[in-house]
């Protein structure tokens, strides 16, 4: 960024002549009056960027790049991943016999490219594809045989062409019903393709379903509760279609704080997921349904803080793919029960539900919701690793999602 330099005048015509150089400055010679920006880059409305890279400046101030594209040498395009683009198309400099090792090396005549080098011959483990040594068990374009591509969406696993997610499958067949199919949702990423539950059906479709194992473990209640949450008089499991107040287990030893391992079974068959699964379904998803979103409850919000000591409170955690402690429960001292736990007429606990955007996060209830000004959920956080549950005082909280079979795609 530019910044002005300093100057002092003393007197009214050294005042206009200064005016009259910093007018003349703008127009002729802004470096004169100005620090420049660092070599590589360029001064866009206040601020130095890198035109070669920046996708809201590529190439040119105000140049932005379309979504999923990215900036290279000041030109945008699409982002290639693992591959190289070179001229506006994304390559593998491994074995493009004209792009070998880099953009435009090409192979003389009778030549293949295999590991970014022309070779007389391919190596060992790669198939002679036209003049590319690919390897036909994971190239998407030679899936098991030269010229055998797979489809939009799909990835080459042993072989085989498998679709990355319920959602691509759907796309191919419009006509597909709610089921049971083989996806393999990170491609190459090393989990093996395997069969998940999908819904053709609710909301668009191609969603993955999950069902959280653990669900009858996440409600806790600290002391006898009069009701599922201890204080409030209006209570009720309102925002869980798997449970009712009455399931809340209640521990009268005092303060309660509980971490979950989460795990997610495939909701069709009974059967768990698999961590490298989840890992896996993780990896290509960006959604939450709407009908489906997660639920924080709390009776007792008091602000409080576990990751900083902050002890009181009835607190709801979950850590996800950024490994760090989210705290569901933002709302700031608000109780339906008062000071002496006595549940306030038409009291309820308050709720608060989480959606992959902002416009789908919302609070409900009475109880803790000031200061409850909800984001969307990123991405990395829609299947959790784990959930804590923190109870301080008589009370209690609740995690999970609004139905039993969540959607995600």
């Amino acid at each position: 960024m530019y910044r002005p330099l300093t100057f002092v005048v003393s007197s009214v015509m050294s005042m206009l002549a200064a005016s009259a150089l910093l007018l003349g400055a703008c127009v002729n010679d802004t470096a004169s009056l100005y620090e420049p920006c660092a070599a590589g880059t360029i001064d866009c409305d206040g601020t130095c960027v890198d035109t070669a890279s920046d996708v809201a400046n590529c190439g040119d101030c105000g140049v932005t790049c379309g979504s999923g594209e990215t900036c290279d040498a000041g030109a945008c395009g699409i982002d290639c991943g693992d591959e190289t683009r070179c001229d506006g198309v994304c390559v593998d400099t491994e074995s493009d016999p004209n792009n070998c090792g880099s953009c435009g090396n090409t192979c003389d005549t009778g030549k293949v490219c295999g590991n970014g080098d022309c070779l007389d011959t391919c190596p060992s483990g790669t198939t002679e594809c036209g003049a590319s040594c690919v390897d036909v068990m994971t190239d998407e374009d030679h899936c098991g045989g030269c010229d055998a591509a797979c489809a939009v969406g799909e990835s080459c696993t042993g072989a085989m062409c498998y679709p990355e997610s319920c959602r691509v499958l759907l796309e191919a067949d419009p006509s597909l019903v709610t089921g049971l199919y083989v996806v393999d949702p990170d491609g190459t990423g090393g989990e093996a393709p395997f069969e998940a539950a999908c819904d053709m059906s609710t909301d668009g479709g191609g969603w993955f379903q999950l069902q959280l194992e653990q669900s009858d473990s996440l409600l806790m209640a600290q002391n006898t509760p009069v009701n599922g949450w201890s204080k409030c008089a209006d209570d009720s499991a309102k925002h869980f279609d798997w449970i009712t107040e009455v399931d809340v287990v209640s521990d009268a030893e005092g303060t309660l704080d509980q971490e979950f391992d989460l795990s997610y079974l495939n909701p069709q068959t009974g059967i768990a997921y698999t961590a490298g699964q989840v890992d896996a379904i993780r990896s290509a998803i960006e959604e939450l349904s709407i009908t489906t979103r997660m639920v924080a409850n709390t009776v007792d919000d008091d602000n409080g803080d576990w990751q900083n000591t902050m002890m009181s409170g009835h607190e709801v955690y979950i850590q996800g793919a950024s490994m760090t402690w989210t705290l569901l429960t933002p709302g700031n001292d608000g109780e339906c029960g008062g000071s002496t736990g006595v549940p306030i007429a038409g009291s309820e606990a308050g709720y608060y539900l989480w959606h992959s955007s902002a416009a789908g996060s919302v609070v409900d209830g009475t109880t803790g919701l000031t200061n409850a000004d909800l984001t969307g959920l990123a991405i990395g956080e829609l299947l959790p690793y784990k959930a804590r549950l923190v109870v301080q005082t008589g009370g209690g909280v609740a995690f999970g999602f609004e139905k039993e079979v969540l959607l995600v795609r």
